[in-house]
């Protein structure tokens, strides 16, 4: 214990961290050999091979970017990165810095270690994930680097920082007040709702904004949104506040000749030294603010009286209106968990149903205008939406051993799962067509007829969601280089899960019209009518499919042997 490297830290973490990668590695292997999940490991192989062939192809056919353009973009990049974790910070009801898995919390946080070895034991999980990111981008960007080993080492030091300032936020948000809390998330979120609102404002003043406001989904709206986001972080304020992350860039763009970039590396790491440091006294002060604060509480709920706290506890007591043969009580509990989470839930929904709103707005007829609004929120429910509403399996598989011994059926299990995030994905919905209605841009009778035909849709989105899950579980907030490769596969398959859904709504579309000119042509509207028939029917069996595949993978999940690693 005499060595210095051992005051940050203890042998045995380091131990643990050794052991812990050894075991995802034998994790991942051992998911071959599983008759359950080669076919996903399958799945995960060619989509791995697509955006390796993807990252190939762009490395040798891309025309070097200009490095005024770099400059500009990275530091911007990476400030809306670290702005994306202040505003999921201060919208949780509750902030837990360092979220340790029960294992961790009986073991690790229990063992005879100190909390300095403790901190740097959870914040080396963020080395390899900022490593294998930065490696992804230092291979994208190599017709652009100068130096790769530069741009792989500014990067991985850009990203470091970033996850530091994001540790930094949680810290130093859970030590606050209630008060004082509730003052800071009204004042970030009314400074964001403030800047996205005069963006809006300032697009739909432009002149193309007719042209981009009637496009699907108002993705050229959004890209105009950037644009002018991209302008704001031009004005003297912004700049002062992404000037330590231009540092990063010059280290990822050094090419030798210029005396900046010379003295950007050695910044850069005194960046990301000052940062952990603070992240160790803010460590500190956080304990000495909990411990204020249980002491506080404690000495309130002491002085209260015993029929005060019967009252409280009968104020509390939850009551399931329908409990459905477990059904109904699972459903209940995961909409009270998302009552919990509303201000994440107005957040996270509040983007994608202004994106739906705005195409609204241009001249389209009624058809066209359905058509571009079912298909804004079902391009944003399918891509968006499984993420923010984790109110499933995936909420609750810390306590797989406590729902098993529950006496459930897996099927009643399964529907009670599914239930909040669809109901929830589908009010976003009908809300979007409500308003389509009450603005005269959607005919009353197709908004309801496309609300219906939606249902099994969104079904579809979050069992296919849960399957996967099922077949190789996470945990919530886990952090490490599974969790990154978990993430690119999957936006990698919901693209090419979209691209294939949408040629054979394509391909449907033309047989409908070919069998309502040659069988049907008596029946007014046949081709419509079939096409829309075949396609809630196609999703129906789909859905129906998924959620019994869910079913019988709860039913056979061994919380013994199918658990999630720790980290």
């Amino acid at each position: 214990m005499s060595h210095p490297i051992f005051n940050i830290y203890h042998p045995a973490t380091l131990q643990l961290l050794q052991y812990r990668s050894k075991a995802k590695l034998r994790r991942i292997a051992s998911s071959f050999r599983d008759p359950r999940r080669q076919l996903l490991a399958a799945v995960a192989v060619i989509l791995g091979i697509i955006w390796l062939s993807q990252a190939v192809a762009t490395v040798m056919f891309r025309q070097p970017a200009s490095r005024e353009y770099l400059v500009k973009w990275i530091p911007i990049g990476l400030s809306l990165y670290a702005g994306w974790h202040l505003i999921k910070t201060v919208s949780k009801k509750t902030v837990k810095p360092f979220e340790w898995t029960s294992a961790e919390d009986e073991f690790v946080r229990a063992a005879p270690v100190t909390r300095h070895q403790l901190v740097s034991y959870r914040l080396a999980s963020l080395l390899n994930a900022s490593a294998l990111k930065a490696f992804c981008f230092s291979i994208v960007m190599i017709p652009d680097l100068s130096i790769w080993l530069a741009g792989f080492v500014g990067m991985l030091l850009a990203l470091i920082f970033v996850e530091l300032l994001r540790v930094c936020f949680e810290l130093a948000f859970y030590g606050l007040s209630k008060k004082a809390q509730i003052f800071s998330r009204s004042a970030i979120l009314a400074t964001v709702v403030g800047v996205l609102g005069w963006v809006v404002i300032k697009c739909m003043m432009s002149s193309n904004a007719e042209s981009d406001i009637a496009s699907p989904g108002a993705l050229l709206f959004l890209k105009s949104m950037i644009s002018e986001l991209i302008a704001l972080a031009s004005t003297p304020l912004a700049e002062f506040f992404v000037f330590p992350l231009s540092i990063f860039s010059q280290v990822i763009l050094i090419d030798g000749t210029s005396k900046a970039s010379i003295f950007a590396l050695p910044a850069a790491f005194g960046l990301v030294g000052a940062l952990t440091a603070l992240v160790y006294r803010l460590d500190h002060w956080m304990l000495q603010r909990t411990s204020i604060k249980e002491k506080n509480n404690f000495e309130i709920a002491a002085a209260r009286t015993e029929s005060h706290i019967q009252k409280i506890t009968q104020h509390r007591r939850v009551r399931v209106p329908a409990r459905i043969k477990g059904f109904g009580s699972i459903a209940w509990r995961q909409l009270l968990g998302a009552y919990h989470h509303r201000m994440t839930l107005i957040i996270s929904l509040g983007l994608p149903t202004l994106l739906c709103c705005i195409p609204m707005l241009a001249n389209h007829n009624p058809v066209l205008m359905l058509i571009n609004v079912v298909g804004g929120v079902v391009f944003y429910s399918f891509l968006l939406l499984p993420s923010a509403l984790m109110l499933d399996f995936r909420r609750d598989i810390g306590r797989m051993s406590v729902l098993k011994s529950l006496p459930i059926t897996p099927i009643a299990m399964t529907l009670g799962q599914l239930a909040a995030p669809v109901l929830i994905c589908s009010l976003f919905q009908w809300g979007v067509l409500l308003f389509a209605t009450g603005t005269g841009s959607v005919v009353a009778w197709q908004a309801i007829m496309a609300a219906f035909l939606l249902v099994p849709v969104n079904v579809l989105i979050f069992a296919t969601e849960n399957f996967i899950f099922m077949v190789a579980p996470f945990r919530q907030n886990q952090e490490g280089v599974d969790v990154f490769l978990r993430t690119i596969l999957t936006f990698t398959a919901k693209g090419v899960c979209f691209v294939i859904a949408l040629v054979g709504t394509i391909a449907w579309a033309l047989a409908a019209r070919f069998l309502a000119t040659q069988y049907f042509e008596i029946i007014p509207s046949s081709g419509p009518l079939i096409f829309g028939l075949g396609i809630w029917l196609i999703t129906c069996i789909a859905a129906i499919a998924f959620v019994l595949g869910i079913a019988r993978l709860y039913r056979n999940f061994d919380p013994s042997m199918d658990m999630p690693t720790a980290g």
